[in-house]
């Protein structure tokens, strides 16, 4: 496959070449500067949605041949019953849809028995804008309804986080995950770069406080991951579905997701959690949480001062004491908060630009722009 020397490549079938990089905090990252190729007609790209992509193009982001929608009516049905009847005179053959007003672009079935669907290779239109929503800073849709890479210099938390995971190699800490449904697991793409992996020697480990201590064996529940699913291209997500459900106990909880395109304000305190670098020497295993405070996109934007912008699937915050925040191996942990007396995950840790600087705002994966892609996962990669 040509690996030659340190250029970019793409040997896993990602959706852009990638390398390995020389910063010991990141392990990969992709060649986003190298452009895509011109498409040859206006049907080669979709705009808003793509719910009115007409195109003739039949194959998933990861190569899969898509699989006729006559096929899979029902199951379609079954999936969009809470939002319409949808329009079949659309449907034509296997070529790639957006039946269901999916956000985040049209997708097809396939007949692969572990990928029920996924999305296809196609991009918005140039000079398209993504589907306007209000601005994120003055949206007031509640996030939750009524009815950590390591942390560097937080404290110990109390042992009632059921919900936050270790996900180890070889019985080794890597990533930190959150436990959304009693078989899945939410986490980050960098933690899993390759959707090739053998996964036998992956684990999550929940119901886990001191990743180190051997009196917790009685609570703690191992499980093997037994499928990846990434993400919306750009997304920087992955979900891990595990070989069978957890157990919910005292130790072992799920938190709530929240609401689509919900916005926690800003000034609200929030939490991340993890077991990574802690910037002490002899490392004790705890789990730790360092408190931050939200910031709006547009005062974010501001503090980075144009190095980098802020878009509205990631949200800021900054820490409450200086040289707290999230760090190695804290990626994928969660970013919480609390609404209406319930926590809720709203962010997921990426690898950022160093460790907990000072004056610099931490930015997460935004949970509440993929909340539908989330429910919409969990509710067609059934058993077989």
């Amino acid at each position: 496959r040509d690996l030659r020397e340190n250029y970019c490549r793409n040997p896993d079938g990602s959706e852009s070449p990638w390398c390995f990089t020389t910063d010991p905090n990141i392990r990969i990252g992709y060649c986003s500067q190298i452009p895509k190729c011109d498409v040859s007609n206006e049907q080669d790209c979709y705009r808003g949605n793509g719910k009115s992509y007409m195109g003739n193009l039949s194959k998933t982001r990861f190569g899969l041949t898509c699989s006729t929608w006559d096929k899979n009516i029902e199951d379609l049905r079954r999936h969009i019953q809470i939002f319409r009847e949808p329009d079949v005179s659309k449907l034509k053959k296997n070529y790639c849809r957006n039946p269901d007003d999916d956000f985040h672009g049209p997708w097809c079935y396939t007949d692969d028995p572990l990928v029920p669907w996924d999305y296809c290779p196609i991009s918005r239109c140039e000079g398209d804008t993504t589907p306007a929503t209000t601005s994120l800073d003055d949206t007031v849709i509640p996030c939750a309804s009524t009815k950590h890479l390591r942390v560097v210099n937080g404290i110990p938390t109390q042992t009632n986080e059921g919900w936050v995971v270790s996900l180890t190699y070889r019985n080794k800490h890597i990533c930190g995950g959150t436990l959304i449904k009693e078989e899945w697991v939410l986490t980050a793409r960098q933690c899993f770069p390759s959707r090739y992996k053998d996964l036998k020697d992956y684990k999550a480990w929940l119901g886990v406080h001191n990743i180190k201590g051997k009196g917790e064996e009685k609570h703690r529940q191992v499980l093997n991951i037994s499928q990846l699913v990434y993400g919306p291209t750009g997304s920087d997500l992955v979900l891990l579905k595990l070989s069978r459900p957890a157990i919910l106990t005292n130790f072992v909880e799920i938190i709530r997701l929240p609401i689509s395109g919900c916005t926690i304000p800003e000034k609200t305190s929030c939490s991340v959690y993890g077991w990574g670098y802690t910037g002490l020497i002899n490392y004790d295993g705890l789990l730790r949480v360092a408190n931050l405070f939200i910031l709006g996109n547009e005062k974010c934007n501001q503090y980075l001062k144009g190095k980098i912008t802020v878009n509205e699937s990631e949200i800021c915050a900054v820490a409450e004491t200086i040289g707290a925040g999230p760090c190695e191996r804290d990626y994928g942990g969660p970013l919480v908060c609390e609404q209406n007396r319930l926590k809720i995950v709203v962010g997921v840790i990426v690898p950022g630009r160093g460790c907990a600087i000072r004056n610099r705002p931490g930015i997460f994966v935004r949970v509440s722009y993929y909340s539908r892609w989330i429910h919409k996962i969990m509710m067609t990669y059934r058993k077989p």
